[in-house]
């Protein structure tokens, strides 16, 4: 116990912002309607807050989620090591409030990794508080990871780069049964093999479902709409899976093991600009700074 406390006695120390802080400094950043948090570079922060609001407007517009009438404002705690917080987080990212995908905490460098973990989190948060909509499991999970290889250039974002860690198991999962995949429930008790199996499958589907029309003449945005609508109306899996997609599905069936097996995968780019927004920046206070990393600790270790 004493090792603890004095571990974290340490990394407070080291954040409190007096004429013994160690460098770099931590600022306060508000960008827009965004606070962050930081002591990594101005460029990483605004960088972040950038990608954080061009991948929202797309992934929202791929789901059918309305945005919001007032502009997005993110609460970031963005660090370049881990503070106490960390114990009981993500090593990456983690999204402190499960009610709320705009505020997290972010360790290390923004980088591919990092992203991967940051949105895929984000979306799985947005959809759980989208109350117009009851989404399945594997649709939550699939979507997450489909949007989770996110891409960005100045001109537009991308959607539906292969993640190579799925990718690996793609042959495995051909095998399992749509409708053992609309059955399976993300809490149950799954091997390691099964999960693995389920994620792949549910990215896989997902992706076909979004990005995998065939020559232009299958269309899924109707038969996705009609299944997620049955579910908000009380209908259960299978019967909205199979009222919504076996027709389609299967008069597409050779087509759609051709998509999956990697021959016809699909990127799809949005046009949204990259924009360089205006900012404010002070030295954040000692008080500040214990304050928030308390907030995050208090909710990292309650989730």
């Amino acid at each position: 116990m004493w090792r603890n406390a004095w571990a974290i006695a340490v990394v407070l120390w080291q954040f409190c912002l007096n004429g013994h802080a160690a460098e770099p400094q931590w600022s306060e950043y508000s960008i827009g309607r965004s606070t962050v948090l930081s002591d990594q570079p101005v460029e990483e922060v605004l960088r972040l807050v950038d990608e954080l609001s061009r991948f929202d407007r797309a992934a929202r517009a791929i789901l059918r989620i309305p945005e919001p009438f007032e502009p997005l404002s993110f609460t970031v705690l963005f660090s370049s090591v881990s503070l106490p917080a960390h114990a009981c987080s993500n090593p990456e990212a983690y999204s402190a409030h499960p009610g709320d995908p705009q505020m997290f905490q972010l360790y290390g460098d923004y980088n591919h990794r990092a992203r991967l973990s940051l949105f895929r989190d984000y979306i799985r948060n947005l959809m759980i508080s989208d109350v117009q909509m009851r989404y399945p499991d594997w649709y939550r999970v699939g979507m997450a990871e489909l949007l989770a290889t996110t891409d960005f250039d100045k001109e537009s974002v991308i959607v539906g780069k292969i993640p190579k860690a799925l990718w690996r198991n793609v042959e495995y999962c051909l095998t399992m049964p749509l409708s053992d995949l609309v059955r399976t429930d993300a809490h149950d008790t799954l091997t390691a093999g099964g999960q693995k199996r389920f994620i792949t499958k549910a990215w896989l589907f997902s992706h076909f479902l979004t990005l995998g029309p065939i020559n232009g003449e299958d269309d899924f945005s109707e038969s996705l709409d009609k299944y997620l609508t049955l579910l908000s109306n009380g209908s259960a899996d299978p019967f909205a899976f199979e009222q919504s997609f076996v027709e389609i599905v299967g008069r597409s069936r050779g087509n759609r093991d051709h998509y999956l097996s990697g021959g016809r995968f699909s990127l799809m780019k949005l046009a949204i600009e990259q924009e360089t927004p205006t900012y404010h920046s002070l030295p954040a206070s000692s008080g500040l700074l214990a304050e928030r990393v308390k907030k995050f600790s208090d909710e990292a270790c309650r989730n």
